[in-house]
Order: structure tokens, then sequence, then C-alpha cells
């Protein structure tokens, strides 16, 4: 299993090998004779056991926050919706030129997951203005589905294939529908596709002498899962 924090996973290490061999000697003191068992510190030994598994499932917890997502059980990072929101939201706000006709700003993202279709859906307030044809700017809204996909040479989690699920532009009628799908399929390209949203470190896929690599990444109802697999 890849870990992020060496220093801590070694001390568990030690902590375990030292409870270990605290149990070996608990259990030879059980099957000695009355008369020498009587002499020994029952107590003592039971209690340094119990102070050092304390111990170590404190370190275990603290290299659990350091892991990033990291869960030792399940061999899988997993993001939460609410940190993806934040890494997507600074992507914006953006101004596009369509044309060279009109501004195209998009501001304040929503992110949904979409568990069915294995993507993230972001929906984005659009505004189109041109200053020559248009007597004020016009005010809607654009969503845009992404798929997701792993970038070998750059270690990272990648938005991929964005799609225009819809496009609504208040008082502009139905017949420029087509229009306003190409400015959000050009939104969607420049400012979604292959965007970051995780990079891993090189010793978050390495552990043991063994080298890893994420596998499936699969999104669930509160953010994203990627699965960690043995090269």
């Amino acid at each position: 299993m890849p870990f992020g924090n060496r220093g801590n996973i070694g001390k568990i290490q030690t902590y375990l090998a030292k409870i270990a061999r605290s149990l070996n000697d608990h259990n030879r003191i059980c099957h000695m004779p009355n008369e020498i068992r009587n002499k020994i510190d029952h107590q003592g030994v039971i209690v340094r056991i119990t102070s050092m598994l304390l111990l170590g499932l404190s370190l275990l917890a603290l290299t659990g926050i350091c892991l990033a997502g990291y869960n030792v059980w399940t061999s899988e990072y997993q993001f939460g919706q609410q940190e993806l929101q934040t890494v997507i939201a600074r992507q914006f706000p953006r101004t596009l030129s369509y044309m060279q006709l009109f501004d195209v700003t998009l501001s304040n993202p929503r992110l949904r997951m979409d568990p069915k279709s294995n993507r993230l859906v972001s929906t984005v307030d659009l505004q189109i203005d041109n200053k020559i044809l248009m007597p004020k700017p016009v005010n809607g809204t654009l969503s845009v589905s992404s798929a997701l996909k792993y970038d070998v040479d750059t270690r990272s989690v990648r938005l991929d294939q964005p799609v225009v699920q819809k496009v609504e532009v208040n008082g502009v009628p139905a017949q420029f529908a087509a229009q306003l799908n190409t400015i959000g399929n050009m939104a969607a390209e420049q400012i979604l596709k292959n965007y970051t949203i995780y990079s891993f470190k090189p010793e978050q896929l390495e552990w043991n002498g063994k080298r890893f690599e994420p596998g499936a990444i699969t999104v669930i109802d509160n953010g994203v899962k990627v699965e960690i697999k043995p090269l």
C-alpha cells in the first residue's frame, strides 16, 4: 500500500513490533506455573500493551490525515465534493472572446456528482456581451459534463471529454441554440478540458520498494475515488 508520510509509517511499524513482542511475553507468562507467574508484574505488562496500542492507533490516525484522502483499508484515494469544488473554482471567473465579437464571461461554478454516468457536472453563470451590437449583456447558465482520466506523465487526475449538457440564456430565442452550444463548447474546451484536479507526489505511489499507480476512477455521491494498484 502506498503512503505519503514514511516517517509516521516507520513509527507505526516499530510500535506494532513492540506490541507483538509484548503479546508474546504475556502469552508466555500465562502458561507459566502459578508460583512463578505470581511473582511477575502481570498488571504492568497489560498496562504497557494497552499504552502501546493506544499510541499506535494515534499514529495511524495522524498518518491518515497526512495522506490527503488515502484509505489504507480499501487502497483508494478519495476526494470530497467540497474539495473538488474548491479546485475547479480556481478556473473562474474567466472571460473569453467568441469570433472576436462577443465577450463571454463565466463565473460562480457549482459542482455536482453524477455517479450514474461516472462524470462531474459543472454549472456556471454565463454572460454574453457585445458593446456595439447589444444594448446590454445577456445572462444565463452553462452546464458541462466532464469525464475523468489519469495522466501517467504528470501523475495527475484530470477532467476529460467535456460535453455541454445545457445552455440557457435569458431573452435569446430558441433558433440561436446552435450558436449558444458552440459558445458553450468553446468555453468547455478552453477552461475545463485536461484541467488537473489532483497531482500525486512520487512518494504517494511508492511503498517498501514497490511502485503503484492509479487505476479505476469512480464518481460517487459525495466525491471521487481513485483505485491504487501495484505495477
